[in-house]
C-alpha cells in the first residue's frame, strides 16, 4: 500500500508538466464489479488512463506505431485507432471526434476511458466517485438513462434484451421499493427494445439509487442520482 501511495505522489508531481492534467487518486475504476489498481488522469473534465492498462483489463490487443504516433486497440470485432494529440479517432474505419484526444502523459499513452469503453460496447456509469465499466450482461444492454433527475420529474431507462421477453425494473429507495407507475414488468419489442419511464417522488431523499432489471434469468444493475 505504501508503495502505491509513493507512486501516486510521484505521478502527481510529474503531472504538473502536463497542462490541465490532474491525477484523480481518490477516484476508482471497476470493470464487471472488480476494482482495477490505477487511478485515472483528469484532463478538461474527462478521465484518461494508460492505453496499455485499458487493453489489459479488457483482454484486448494493443499495437503501437511510433512513426505515426498511433495506438490501435482491438477487442472482439471492434478496432479503434487513436492518434496522439488528435481529436479525430477511427472506430472500424469510421471517423469520430473526441472531446479530449489521446496524449502522452509521463511517457505513457493515455486514452479517454468513456470513448474507448463505449466504442467496445461496454456500459459506462459513475457512482460514489467510481467509474463503473460493465460488459453487456447476456442479452441485456443499457441504451440510455436519465442518470440525474430532479424530484417530482420523470426519469427514463432504455435497454435492449431478448425480443418479446418480459423484464422487470425496480428501484430500491431508503423506504423500500419504488411503487412509481411506469416501473415494474414490461415486454421488449420485436427488436429487443424496452423502455421504462416513471415519476420520481417530490419527497424522495436526494442521492444515488440502484435500478435493477431482471428477466430471462439475467440481472443488470445501473445507478441514477436524484437531486433537489
Amino acid at each position: 500500500m505504501k508503495r502505491l501511495q509513493k507512486i501516486i505522489v510521484l505521478l502527481a508531481l510529474m503531472l504538473v508538466f502536463v497542462p490541465g492534467a490532474v491525477l484523480a487518486s481518490d477516484m476508482q475504476i471497476t470493470i464487471d464489479g472488480s476494482h482495477v489498481d490505477f487511478a485515472p488522469v483528469i484532463v478538461d473534465g474527462r478521465s484518461l488512463v494508460p492505453v496499455r492498462y485499458m487493453a489489459d483489463i479488457l483482454g484486448g490487443d494493443l499495437e503501437w506505431n511510433p512513426d505515426l504516433r498511433r495506438a490501435t486497440l482491438i477487442y472482439g470485432d471492434t478496432t479503434i485507432l487513436l492518434y496522439i494529440d488528435s481529436h479525430i479517432a477511427f472506430v472500424n474505419d469510421e471517423s469520430t471526434e473526441l472531446e479530449v484526444p489521446a496524449m502522452i502523459i509521463n511517457d505513457r499513452t493515455h486514452v479517454p476511458v468513456r470513448f474507448v469503453a463505449e466504442s467496445f460496447g461496454l456500459d459506462v456509469d459513475f457512482y460514489d466517485n467510481t467509474i463503473i465499466l460493465t460488459r453487456a450482461v447476456g442479452h441485456l444492454h443499457l441504451v440510455s438513462l436519465t442518470d440525474e433527475v430532479r424530484r417530482g420529474t420523470d426519469a427514463t431507462l432504455q435497454m435492449t434484451g431478448r425480443p418479446l421477453t418480459e423484464y422487470t425494473a425496480s428501484v430500491m429507495f431508503r423506504t423500500g421499493p419504488s411503487t412509481a407507475g411506469g416501473l415494474g414488468a414490461a415486454t421488449s419489442d420485436e427488436d429487443g427494445n424496452i423502455t421504462w419511464t416513471w415519476r420520481v417522488g417530490s419527497n424522495t431523499t436526494p442521492g444515488a439509487y440502484a435500478i435493477t432489471v431482471e428477466g430471462d434469468d439475467e440481472v443488470f444493475v445501473v445507478y441514477f442520482t436524484v437531486v433537489q
